[in-house]
This record gives structure tokens, C-alpha cells and sequence, in this order.
């Protein structure tokens, strides 16, 4: 039996968006993925994070924006999600179930879109590996060659390492001036918001 390609259809794009609300997003939106911006600077910050080295999917162990650029031009669309959550919750010992959350839902939507016929969907989302998955471990079980990665289906490259950059994508997703946290009751200065960001080829 010949395997045969599934090709995208207006409906799944739909589907992916109905999705990324209904596991947790508090907004997504459908951009045209030459829209992205990458800029050198942005990657460049990663210089001062005191995660960057710790894993295969943060600087310098990634290609930056030039290799962000190349998986870029083969795709036509991306879905951008943000989630918002308690900014008290990033400053304490949940940050890292916060950042589960986000790395679980982006996976979980490349996942959901290979099925739609996006052979080459990637995800990213914020945060290192490292920290979010691995913060109990002296050393990354798969950068350090002792093992595979323990978290394959789960964690996610940041954003960060390949200079996307977040505030451009806000505003051509036409969200900079929308007020749906206010309409969901959600006050401005004490939530914050995470970003997620599939790749759809």
C-alpha cells in the first residue's frame, strides 16, 4: 500500500486553532510565516542568560536566526499562541509548571498538525529545556552524550536562541491594541504573558 500525502485544507487550519484555545491559550492567531522577523540582537541576549550552553536547544548549540530562516522559507503559514498567567507564578516555584504547560501545548499542536498534513510543523516556545524540564540535573542527559533526551515529545527550542522576534509578532497578529484580557476580567499588571510559536510546512 503506497503511503499518500495528506495536503491541508482551509478546515485544518481551523481545527488547529480551535485546538490551541481549548487546551490552553489564551489567544492564537494564523500568520503568514514570512511575516516573522529574526533579528541577530535578540539572539544575541542569549549570551547573558545563565542557561545559555545548558542545552541542544539554546545558543550556541542552534543556528540562530539564519537557520530559523531556512526553515522559515519552506513553510507558508505559522500559528502564534500566547497563554497568560499569574506574573507571581514566573518569580516562584512554579515557573516551571507554567513553562511545562506552554512547552506541552506547542508540542502537543505540532503533533496535531503533522496529522493535518504539515509534514515539516515545528514548534517553539519560551524558556530553556534545561530549566524547564531538567533544572534536577547537573547536566543535559543529551548534550552531554550520556543518554537521549528525556522529554523528546515535550520539550521545545525557545524562541530566544533564534532572534524571532515576539513584539513584531504581537502586532502582526493585530494584538498590541486589543484588550481581551481586560474582557476576560484579567488585569494587565499582575499576569504575563508566554508566547508559543508553530512553524506550519
Amino acid at each position: 500500500m503506497s503511503f499518500q500525502h495528506t495536503v491541508p485544507k482551509d478546515d485544518d487550519f481551523s481545527r488547529l486553532l480551535d485546538k490551541s484555545l481549548a487546551w490552553g491559550a489564551c489567544k492564537s492567531a494564523l500568520v503568514p510565516a514570512s511575516k516573522i522577523m529574526t533579528r541577530q540582537d535578540l539572539a544575541d541576549l542569549c549570551d547573558t542568560c545563565p542557561n545559555q550552553g545548558l542545552a541542544p536547544s539554546c545558543p550556541p548549540q542552534v543556528g540562530g536566526p539564519v537557520q530559523f530562516r531556512q526553515w522559515q522559507s519552506t513553510c507558508h503559514h505559522a500559528l502564534f499562541l500566547s497563554m497568560e498567567v499569574e506574573t507571581a507564578m514566573l518569580l516562584s516555584a512554579s515557573r516551571s509548571d507554567v513553562f511545562q504547560m506552554l512547552h506541552d501545548l506547542c508540542a502537543g499542536l505540532e503533533a496535531e498538525a503533522k496529522t493535518l498534513g504539515f509534514s515539516k510543523a515545528m514548534a517553539f516556545a519560551g524558556g530553556s529545556c534545561k530549566a524547564v524540564f531538567c533544572s534536577d540535573q547537573p547536566n543535559c542527559m543529551a548534550l552531554k552524550h550520556t543518554g537521549d533526551c528525556p522529554f523528546p515529545d515535550r520539550a521545545r527550542p525557545s524562541m530566544s536562541g533564534f532572534g524571532v522576534d515576539v513584539a513584531a509578532l504581537i502586532k502582526t497578529a493585530g494584538w498590541e491594541n486589543e484588550s481581551f484580557l481586560e474582557q476576560k476580567g484579567i488585569s494587565k499588571t499582575q499576569h504575563s504573558g508566554l508566547y508559543g510559536l508553530i512553524l506550519l510546512g
